[in-house]
């Protein structure tokens, strides 16, 4: 495992988060043509499956400039774009299955998959890792926006009383009230790290926690820019995942949308999933590993811990693309944080344990607000130990 350390301007202050690793499972694709390797596995028994049905896909294209081009150019073949989105270079096309064989002719184009589904991660805190300690310093993440990214936030919640800056839902339903529970929940965890910092409520998980590409793809659009003028100052400064999927893809485009905000000055916190080998979420089916976007080579993947530092049995670790993930650990064990109404509950996962490390983020920017993100994701995975494949603390 791994211990976030949060390195003070001025003085050398340690906030200490933990840290940890993970396992892919990299598709084992068939004996093809090289055009037809851009179309993703399961979209292609979508497409044999249902040959006669109009299906939603992610076209990633390989440079931003292409988008108006090839957008032009999926209509010509009876799509209809849904959206054109310049982080992550993706297009969003509902278009006959029978026609998306044609899309790989295209060499500005990188991959196409399906809209995916991704989930929540669900399965006292603040003093294991010396949160406090920043606090006596003067830092609490004072000037930093950290955007929530689950099934809403109950912003009339006492603990989060006027810090909600933003509300925008990408789930369709028309309101980012969250009727769920694992977004307040998570907020008041970030919150309650880093009490100066101010929230952005992105809802992309639904009431039943379930979201999926599109939506989290919008929403990494949104918060790097709300109001679409890059000479404001309105953007978030840490993005904040408690969600995944059983299953790891590198190729994702909402992997491209992370590595984009990551380009662009965000630091993006992940959870690394609940698929660990250990006692693995009835919802992994089977997998075990760390799933998308706990993959992601750029975001800082965060798995969980008790608070005596022992490894939960459900968070995910290993190998993924040669690299151990997660990057951290930070506590994830019956954590007890606010929730819809007012009240407060006990939950466990690895996404209690993201909102962790995404505050003490917050505070190490408001020390240091010139780190680039690669500077923050290596502060925070600086390896002081070594617990075998199951990563680093």
């Amino acid at each position: 495992m791994r211990r976030i350390i949060a390195l003070l301007a001025v003085t050398s202050v340690m906030v200490f988060l933990l840290g940890i690793s993970a396992c892919s499972v990299s598709a084992n694709y068939s004996q093809t043509d090289l055009a037809t390797q851009k179309i993703s596995k399961d979209l292609r028994v979508q497409m044999l499956e249902r040959p006669g049905e109009d299906v939603t896909v992610l076209v990633q294209l390989k440079e931003e400039e292409d988008l108006d081009e090839v957008a032009s150019s999926l209509m010509g073949k009876g799509g209809v774009v849904m959206g054109k989105h310049r982080i992550g270079d993706v297009i969003v096309v509902d278009i006959p299955a029978d026609r998306i064989r044609e899309i790989t002719g295209d060499s500005s184009v990188k991959t196409i998959s399906p809209n995916r589904v991704y989930r929540a991660l669900l399965q006292d805190s603040v003093p294991w890792i010396n949160a406090p300690v920043m606090w006596e310093m003067g830092y609490t993440g004072s000037g930093v926006r950290i955007a929530i990214f689950d099934t809403g936030i109950d912003q009339a919640h006492p603990a989060l009383q006027g810090k909600i800056v933003l509300n925008r839902t990408f789930t369709g339903e028309g309101y980012a009230y969250d009727v769920h529970g694992h977004g307040t929940h998570c907020a008041g965890i970030a919150a309650g790290v880093a009490p100066g910092a101010l929230l952005i409520n992105a809802k992309v998980l639904n009431d039943t926690g379930y979201g999926d590409d599109i939506s989290i793809i919008e929403a990494i659009n949104w918060v790097v820019d709300p109001d679409g003028d890059a000479a404001t100052d309105d953007g978030a400064g840490v993005i904040s995942m408690s969600l995944g999927s059983p299953y790891s893809d590198l190729d994702s485009p909402m992997l491209s949308a992370i590595r984009d905000a990551v380009d662009a000055g965000v630091v993006v916190v992940v959870a690394v999933g609940n698929c660990g080998s250990g006692c693995p979420d009835s919802l992994c089916n089977g997998y075990v590993g760390v799933g998308t976007p706990g993959d992601s080579p750029d975001a800082i993947s965060v798995g969980a811990v008790d608070k005596s530092d022992n490894w939960a049995c459900f968070s995910s670790g290993g190998y993924v693309n040669g690299t151990i993930k997660p990057d951290v650990v930070a506590p994830g064990m019956n954590i007890n944080s606010s929730v819809p109404g007012g009240g407060y509950a006990s939950n466990s996962g690895t996404s209690m344990a993201a909102p962790h490390v995404a505050g003490a983020v917050a505070m190490l920017l408001q020390s240091s607000p010139d780190l680039a993100p690669v500077d923050v994701k290596y502060i925070v995975s600086v390896p002081v130990g070594i617990l075998g494949s199951q990563g680093r603390m």
